[in-house]
């Protein structure tokens, strides 16, 4: 294979920083993605494609927050654990049932949770209030109207909005629109993403291995993530270290996907192509780099209308760059209005192993509601998920007691607990 010469001059496209990286990033044309109806059940982890507002109030009548008796407030008023009022007991309404008649002067109905109150009755007393006797009840302590009593739209109010255009569908999301009574609502089809791992060095899982080859292993954790933000991840195998082979696979991969992730081939040496092979395949350049390690060596290019992102051979650097840059432009893909990378501020358990300049890959963790981010050792990121990152900028003094006490920020690249 011929050598090429080595890139000796900073690309003008290299960003400075994380923000400014994000920042070139989100010029890139993001369409949205078309729209789809499924079962509830089947909605999970997708994004509402449409505003859905409720036709109506849930519960849609007055109920009783709690067991006990529906009584009128007046009648109590004067209640006492010296001087009890004494109430009649004249029914009995269990949930999913209608009043059959009212309370009267004097009177109550023995309720259950959720049943709408009886026409008449402003105030529920819990059973625990009461002492019951012989068709009444001794009731030592006087409550206002409207104690125990839950409104007509203390769960939905009508027109309410229900669900949001963009929002990633959590469990408690399906049950209320299920509490609208829907069975299936609108979301945005999960964009296709496609993974080309390049590298002469690699051969498939499941393929024998001769010396010195590698299994392709970074792109099963690549698709973990891209599934985990809601796309559908699709692998497409290594190509060998060949600008002509490798623009080939790109251009093929671009047609099936709506954005591609690229490992390799994107150093200075003499057997990375990916930049030269980008321009065979049209494709012009957004980001070439950020001043920062590990994770700054990658590069993001516009080829067809598509983010082609492509992240360093070296699994930590490529899962950085990756949480950092693919991850918020996936949110996008899929239609989530809240896709940009988050900052959050942190203690740290433990100094970093590694002091000086750079990103320190590790894991948020919460110890009594105090998040504590645990920096991984060097390659620690190739052993466990890291979902955060540390920016140091080698001016803290970290012999300083209050240092770890000191919240840091830190950038989200993973799911926090």
């Amino acid at each position: 294979m011929p050598a090429k010469p080595a890139k000796t001059r900073p690309s003008p496209l290299e960003a400075s920083s994380i923000p400014s990286a994000g920042r070139m990033l989100a010029q890139m044309p993001c369409p949205a993605p078309p729209a789809e109806e499924v079962e509830l059940v089947q909605a999970l982890g997708r994004v509402a494609a449409e505003d859905v507002r409720a036709p109506f109030s849930v519960p849609g009548f007055v109920r009783s927050r709690f067991d006990g008796y529906a009584l009128r407030a007046e009648d109590i008023s004067w209640a006492s654990p010296k001087t009890p009022a004494s109430v009649l007991v004249e029914g009995f309404l269990p949930a999913g049932s209608a009043p059959e008649a009212p309370v009267f002067p004097h009177g109550s109905q023995r309720i259950m949770t959720g049943a709408p109150m009886p026409k008449g009755a402003d105030c529920v007393v819990p059973f625990e209030e009461v002492v019951a006797g012989s068709g009444r009840i001794a009731v030592a302590a006087s409550h206002p109207a409207g104690f125990g009593v839950g409104h007509a739209d203390s769960d939905v109010a009508m027109k309410r909005r229900v669900l949001a255009r963009g929002l990633r569908l959590a469990p408690i999301h399906l049950a209320r629109a299920a509490m609208i009574g829907l069975t299936r609502i609108p979301v945005f089809r999960r964009p296709r993403i496609g993974i080309l791992s390049t590298g002469s060095e690699l051969v498939e899982p499941g393929q024998p291995r001769p010396f010195p080859k590698l299994y392709n292993s970074t792109q099963f954790a690549i698709a973990g993530h891209l599934k985990e933000a809601g796309a559908d991840p699709v692998l497409l195998g290594a190509v060998p270290d060949d600008a002509g082979a490798i623009a080939e696979r790109v251009l093929r991969g671009l047609e099936e996907s709506a954005m591609l992730v690229t490992t390799g081939g994107v150093g200075h040496g003499d057997c990375d192509f990916m930049r030269e092979a980008l321009l065979k395949a049209g494709g012009s350049p957004v980001v070439e780099g950020c001043a920062f390690r590990p994770g700054g060596n990658f590069q993001a290019w516009n080829c067809q209308g598509k983010l082609c992102l492509c992240l360093s051979g070296g699994p930590g650097s490529a899962l950085i760059a990756l949480g950092l840059f693919g991850i918020p432009f996936v949110r996008r893909l899929t239609g989530q209005s809240d896709w940009k990378l988050k900052k959050m501020r942190v203690e740290l358990m433990c100094l970093p192993e590694r002091r000086d300049k750079g990103l320190c890959p590790g894991r948020i963790r919460l110890h009594n509601g105090t998040p504590l981010f645990e920096p991984f050792r060097l390659r620690g990121m190739e052993q466990e998920p890291a979902n955060a990152v540390l920016e140091q900028h080698g001016s803290m003094s970290l012999g300083n007691s209050d240092f770890m006490r000191y919240r840091h920020p830190v950038w989200i690249i993973g799911p926090v607990p």
